[in-house]
């Protein structure tokens, strides 16, 4: 009995070696991997938070760029600036404050689209009616779209007149392509023979009094422009210069002096009207 307890014991003891080794490694291996596995895991994560503030970085330089690019929409016509043009450019015929004086009153062209203020300021016609010769035809040098503009704007608060919608400031494109055009003409008008003959005065002083003595007076004595006494001893062709070019032999006239075409004035008409001022005294 003794030697069949002992045989039992070692057997008992001899399989319970191997389960305690394995429950211990058991042990070992699971908390082994409870320690390896958070850290391969929150290493694996690292990268995709780092890359993340990348994408919303991303969309910051988009928004930059659309406020930098605001800025390039244009300003509106300034009034103020209008007025300060007008007085340079238009007053001396229509008075400080467009009331009117040797040229119209401006409160209808206050109630005129920007295209048709265009038309009238570069090509002398007004939505009903072409304006009097002695209506300079300024070129898009002397007034730009931008003072045209303004000067609208001016005429329009001076005159109470409800300012334009905004399409109405892209109008003046076919103005402007027209302009050149315009400005072109009398170039080709200056490539005529320069007239040589004495001319005939009378007619030349009912010329004179239908296109220039609103400015000039009635004898060429001055009024809003000078008197013209000094264009007397001007030649035929530097006549010429000053009425198609605005060009006097030693300077360039004022830019509300008209350039009259061909068809304002003929070669014949500028002949005739020069011989007039050669009569007065």
């Amino acid at each position: 009995m003794t030697s069949g307890n002992t045989n039992t014991n070692r057997w008992t003891t001899g399989s319970a070696l191997p389960w305690l080794l394995g429950v211990t490694l058991g042990l070992i291996v699971g908390i082994a991997l409870l320690i390896i596995i958070p850290r391969t895991l929150g290493s694996a994560a690292a990268p995709a938070a780092t890359e993340k503030p990348a994408e919303t970085a991303a969309p910051a330089p988009a928004a930059g760029g659309t406020e930098s690019a605001a800025p390039a929409a244009g300003g509106a016509p300034s009034a103020e600036g209008g007025k300060t043009f007008f007085a340079s450019n238009c007053a001396g015929c229509h008075g400080a404050n467009a009331e009117g004086g040797v040229g119209p009153k401006l409160d209808q062209a206050a109630a005129w689209n920007l295209t048709q203020f265009g038309e009238a300021v570069h090509e002398g016609k007004a939505p009903d009616k072409t304006l009097a010769a002695m209506m300079p035809h300024f070129t898009k040098a002397q007034v730009s779209d931008a003072q045209l503009a303004d000067m609208h704007a001016f005429l329009q608060q001076t005159f109470g007149v409800k300012a334009e919608a905004a399409p109405a400031a892209t109008t003046p494109a076919p103005a402007a392509a027209a302009a050149p055009a315009a400005a072109a003409a009398p170039a080709a008008a200056n490539t005529a023979t320069t007239p040589t003959a004495e001319g005939d005065s009378a007619a030349g002083k009912e010329k004179f009094t239908a296109n220039c003595a609103g400015c000039h007076g009635a004898n060429a004595e001055g009024a809003v422009g000078p008197a013209l006494k000094v264009a007397k001893d001007w030649t035929p062709a530097q006549f010429t210069a000053a009425v198609r070019e605005g060009k006097a032999p030693d300077k360039a006239l004022a830019a509300m002096m008209p350039h009259f075409t061909t068809a304002q004035l003929s070669d014949a008409d500028l002949t005739n009207i020069h011989a007039f001022i050669k009569t007065l005294n």
